[in-house]
Order: structure tokens, then sequence, then C-alpha cells
């Protein structure tokens, strides 16, 4: 089995929300925070160049910081340059510690894929945000779009979807369920 890759958690970034066992949900990472790795270094100002340079000193892959701006430093990519370790951030700021660890899990497939093939990885995760135009519709606005691609009128879907829960609904115990079916 391929050793999981080791990830330092930058001084900036929260705790894990309570409950979360991350090392539980995801087996190809540690997460380390850094006040726990370099509780000197933690306990005073440290930046950023200097922490890329303390996760090299302490072999980890990759940090992960919530700090986006540190993508506009010269020093801290020269700094990750020099170090050949990984940065995980977002394209902007998030401070919700869900989100934040929501987002990792959910994309973690794809950034360890990545390290592993490129170590020295800036990787940038999208904003969580749902647009209203893009992903929130009724029912209505679906169909309406089905009927572009294949013409058949939402009352000839709405006739044969009745049918079939009409008929999936015949056990006496679906009684109450069958009450939610307008009549034909």
């Amino acid at each position: 089995m391929t050793p999981a890759l080791r990830l330092l958690l930058d001084q900036n970034f929260p705790t894990p929300p309570y409950g979360l066992r991350f090392e539980l949900l995801d087996k190809t990472v540690t997460l380390d925070h850094f006040s726990g790795a370099y509780p000197n270094y933690a306990r005073v100002s440290t930046p950023d160049w200097k922490v890329y340079l303390l996760a090299k000193l302490g072999k980890y892959d990759a940090l992960v910081t919530s700090d986006y701006h540190q993508t506009n430093a010269d020093t801290e990519m020269i700094a990750l340059d020099v170090t050949k370790i990984g940065l995980i951030t977002w394209k902007s700021g998030e401070d919700d510690a869900v989100v934040l660890y929501g987002q990792l899990l959910a994309y973690m497939p794809q950034i360890v894929a990545q390290l592993r093939r490129v170590p020295a990885t800036v990787v940038r995760l999208p904003k969580a945000r749902l647009s209203p135009r893009e992903h929130f519709s009724r029912p209505g606005d679906i169909l309406r779009e089905r009927r572009k691609r294949d013409g058949l009128s939402y009352q000839e879907r709405r006739s044969g979807a009745l049918a079939i829960m009409r008929a999936g609904l015949s056990d006496a115990a679906d009684a109450p369920l069958q009450a939610l079916i307008p009549p034909h």
C-alpha cells in the first residue's frame, strides 16, 4: 500500500469541526496542525515562507492554507519552488471550517493523485458556492428542457409518471401514499 501523504495545516487553518475525524474518512493523507508540529513557531508570527521551509524539514508533502494571498507573494512562491512541496489553498477566501474540511474531503482523491504525479503543485480549490442560475431549478424547468430534447409535453410525462406511481402503490399498506397521488 502506498504511504499516506503528509499534509501540514497552516497556522491560520481552523481545527476540524467537532466530531470530524478526517483520518477515518480519508486514509490517503495525514493532517497535522502547525501548532502541534511546531509549537515554538506557532507562539509567534511566523512568515509563510518559513512555514514552507519547516514543512520541508518535517518531511511534509504539502501545506494546506486558507490564506489564498500566499500565491501572490514572490517569497512564498520561491520558497515552494525551492522546497518542492505542494500547496493546497482556495481561489478566494473561505472561513467556514465545515466548508474547508468538506472541500478537502471532496477533492482529496484528485489532490493526492496530482501531488503524487507532481509533488510541487499549487492546488487552488474553487469557492463552494451555488449559483442560482446554474444550480437551482424547479421540476417544471427540468421538464421543459427535456421537452426541447425529446418533444414530450408536460401532460404526456405527467400521465405516464402517475400511471407508474399508481401501479407501484397497489398494496393496502400503500393507502396513505396512494392518497397523495392526484386522481386521473
